[in-house]
């Protein structure tokens, strides 16, 4: 049995507090830590455990085995490395870091300790993601040439994730879901990055240099392409699409109206659906429910049959630096080789 605690119980967190009380009989949630008192209190009642504003203290009282840290990502840092040096296995939301800088010092510290460390991206987890990965493992379209992919939120985060110096914004807090795809399904690492990007929306936002729509190109040291897009102003709902092309044909995961995988190679165009709308809402969270859920439980198995996470600190490190890759590209409006 694996005693954990959360940090951070805002907008993530009860999330991942809800889908640990679903596998009781592999954790135990024995704390919950939150700047806030009253959300402490509160998910503490919910999980019968005890309720802590400073995670220092949480980490001296209590016996712990896991920590979910589900902070602002600003705030991850100090908490990871505290952490990671009390010997605690960890689970990070994305990304793990704002800079690159925080980032490899996360990686270098993590590696040192030698725990196991799991970062929230938690499309791969998807059915749907998982099973067109499985297609590519098995040979269905051939040599990998391509990766595309859309993520558009129906609106902006709050304004700390939009922002570069706290959140890391559009390339640090959305992109990193997309590059950390594009490693994954290509199977190899990023040689160089060109963005280009705008402020269109005019939100009500003190950032400078804000951006708010982009267009990010990519070449992989193999040579392999991707092109991804990427917005705040989807409007009529939430919009992740990606496609996997190849010398055999493609794969692509998702659609405006639900959320199948579809492979089209020789033999024409499969169909497998994997997930549809709840109440017609078009939230992330519905969208991807069931893959916060499966991350979770797999962080957990990971730990109990001392096995690697399939998403570790060196796979949140690279999405970072792909991205301070795209910002420095915005930045200069430049190739950034890698």
């Amino acid at each position: 049995m694996i005693n954990a605690a959360v940090i951070g119980v805002g907008r993530l967190g009860p999330v991942h507090v809800n889908n640990l009380l679903r596998i009781p009989t592999k954790v135990n949630i024995v704390a919950i830590c939150d700047l806030k008192e009253d959300r402490a209190d509160y998910y503490a009642k919910i999980s019968n455990s005890k309720p802590y504003t400073d995670y220092k203290k949480m980490l001296e009282k209590e016996k712990i085995d896991a920590v979910f840290v589900i902070t602002e990502t600003h705030n991850h840092y100090d908490i990871v490395i505290d952490c990671a040096k009390a010997g605690k296995n960890i689970f990070c939301e994305k990304p793990i870091a704002e800079t690159l800088e925080k980032a490899k010092k996360i990686k270098e510290i993590v590696s040192k300790m030698k725990i196991k460390f799991q970062v929230g991206y938690m499309r791969r987890f998807d059915p749907a993601y998982s099973q067109a990965y499985k297609m590519i493992e098995e040979g269905k379209i051939g040599k990998l040439l391509m990766f595309k992919s859309t993520s558009r939120d129906p609106f902006a985060p709050p304004e700390w994730a939009c922002d570069p110096k706290m959140g890391g914004g559009l390339y640090m807090d959305m992109h990193t879901h997309d590059f950390d795809l594009a490693r994954w399904f290509m199977k190899d690492e990023v040689g160089e990055v060109f963005v280009n990007d705008s402020n269109l929306l005019n939100l009500k936002y003190d950032i400078p240099n804000l951006k708010d729509n982009t267009i990010i190109s990519i070449r992989f040291n193999n040579g392999s392409l991707s092109v991804i897009d990427g917005n705040w102003n989807a409007v009529g709902g939430y919009d992740v699409r990606s496609e996997i092309s190849g010398s055999n044909g493609f794969i692509t995961v998702g659609q405006l109206h639900y959320q199948p995988i579809t492979l089209f190679s020789e033999g024409g165009l499969t169909n497998v659906s994997t997930y549809q709308t709840v109440n017609n809402n078009p939230h992330f969270m519905y969208r991807f429910g069931e893959a916060y859920f499966l991350e979770d439980e797999s962080f957990i198995n990971n730990i109990n049959e001392n096995k690697e996470p399939l998403i570790n600190v060196n796979d949140g490190f690279e999405a970072i630096r792909i991205a301070d890759a795209a910002q420095r590209s915005s930045d200069n409006k430049c190739i950034v080789k890698l």
